[in-house]
């Protein structure tokens, strides 16, 4: 029902799927949220996103710089287990937000069902 920017992809009763594009146009920066219930955990609806992330060591001067930040970063991964990155989403003014918070209640409604 959702349509400005945002789509329905899948829906499996306990599980709707859905995928927001960014306004900048480029399809790896695209959002895929799903909203779950699980009737194992009746007072809970998980909520997921899932989006490309990029480790950013272009920010490096020199091309050494570049590649000794994503060696560090690698090593990081390696030792720790993770590394923190940071992505934005850019919405195409209100009329966007408003059918991302459509879709977000539409989910709902129909998890509501199903529970």
């Amino acid at each position: 029902m959702t349509s400005f920017r945002i789509m329905q992809t899948e829906d499996f009763g306990d599980s709707v799927f859905y995928r927001a594009t960014c306004a900048c146009g480029i399809d790896d920066h695209d959002l895929a949220l799903i909203l779950e219930f699980d009737e194992d955990l009746p007072d809970m609806v998980t909520l997921v996103m899932f989006k490309d992330l990029v480790y950013a060591s272009y920010w490096e001067d020199s091309l050494w710089g570049r590649f000794k930040k994503r060696i560090l970063g690698t090593l990081r991964m390696l030792f720790t287990g993770y590394i923190k990155v940071e992505e934005s989403f850019i919405f195409q003014g209100e009329r966007q937000i408003d059918e991302f918070i459509n879709a977000l209640q539409e989910g709902m409604e129909k998890i509501k069902k199903v529970k």
